[in-house]
């Protein structure tokens, strides 16, 4: 007999979690169980009906996560399907308070970063955690990382916690093209947590040792325009681009001589596993999500938290060996295709959908 599992999530635009989801509950590798999407604001580009079906997706209408009216639907949403389990992806507050009348359900929480970046609502989020946090059947962490930090603050869930890593969400075989000059590539939205300011300053140092060298940034938000602005201030114009959001990025990836991920909080970092998969070295910090998939040395470089003049060093250096390149390239794909396979991340949700209390 199916069993379903209700995935709530805030809403259905383009992300990194919103990818993820649509990629486990789109799997074929599913034994017994089915899955409806719950978005507690409205679905998007990305997660809605017409993307999924014949998965349902339901929205709730929620402008602010502690509108605790409209999340009250969930219940007589489970009233109505029954599951299994909900598998909550974000930490909305509303939701929250609602864990103590959802007593016979397997609840399941992926900590994604939420709570980790959120530091304007850390204060609630804490008092919300500390009090409701003993409802929850099971919560996934995405890393070592985000279970260290987790723990951190909530060292009492030590017991409920699991770390299951992201799976490489719907591997593409593309064409890599190492460029003739170098292109390192970031991808990434323009918000404070993802360390462009820092990127800036380490393009300054690598432009010194090679002129020619570009950096170009996938991705838009907030900071675009003091982005631009620190670009013009330093010279950069002809060697920082910012090329806004694109639909394809695997392609893009496939034609950077490397991708960097400069990000201050990085709670696992799809960008880098993507990389990785068609065959492009990546460089990242420790203290980070990045540093669980990229193999140091071999399927990229590993760099001591926040040291920018070291991630400059190792951009340098892998930008002026394109055997360097290929070689790292070629084991980053195989590391990412074999060891992130969505077959044995659906096995793993599966076992946690199914067993007993």
């Amino acid at each position: 007999m199916t069993k379903l599992v209700l995935h709530l999530i805030w809403d259905g635009d383009l992300g990194g979690v919103q990818r993820y989801v649509q990629s486990i509950t789109t799997s074929d590798n599913w034994n017994n169980i089915s899955h409806a999407i719950v978005v507690f604001s409205k679905s998007g580009r990305l997660l809605n009906s017409k993307n999924l079906f014949p998965t349902p997706v339901y929205e709730l209408g929620l402008t602010r996560g502690w509108h605790l009216l409209k999340a009250i639907k969930i219940i007589k949403l489970c009233r109505e399907l029954n599951p299994v389990a909900i598998h909550c992806h974000c930490d909305t507050l509303a939701f929250s308070l609602l864990l103590k009348h959802l007593n016979n359900i397997r609840l399941i929480y992926t900590e994604h970063g939420d709570t980790l970046t959120r530091s304007k609502r850390t204060y609630i989020t804490n008092y919300i955690w500390k009090i409701m946090g003993r409802y929850w059947t099971t919560l996934i962490m995405n890393s070592k990382y985000v279970q260290t930090e987790f723990l951190k603050s909530y060292p009492q869930l030590k017991h409920k916690t699991t770390v299951i890593l992201n799976p490489l969400c719907n591997p593409k075989q593309v064409t890599r093209s190492i460029p003739q000059s170098p292109i390192v590539g970031v991808f990434a939205r323009l918000t404070p947590e993802k360390g462009i300011d820092w990127l800036i300053r380490i393009a300054i140092i690598c432009k010194i040792v090679i002129p020619e060298i570009k950096f170009e940034i996938f991705g838009d938000g907030p900071l675009r325009e003091d982005i631009e602005k620190t670009i013009r201030e330093n010279q950069l114009s002809e060697t920082v681009l910012l090329n806004g959001y694109i639909n394809n990025p695997l392609e893009k990836m496939a034609q950077m001589t490397c991708t960097a991920v400069p990000s201050k909080i990085e709670t696992f970092g799809l960008v880098a596993l993507e990389a990785q998969s068609v065959g492009v070295p990546v460089i990242g910090f420790t203290n980070s999500g990045v540093a669980e998939i990229v193999i140091n040395n071999e399927t990229g470089k590993i760099i001591p938290y926040g040291n920018l003049e070291r991630m400059a060093e190792a951009i340098i250096e892998l930008c002026q060996s394109k055997e360097i390149i290929e070689q790292m390239g070629h084991r980053a794909k195989q590391h990412a295709c074999n060891s992130f396979d969505i077959k044995k991340h659906v096995q793993q949700l599966e076992t946690i959908y199914t067993k007993d209390f």
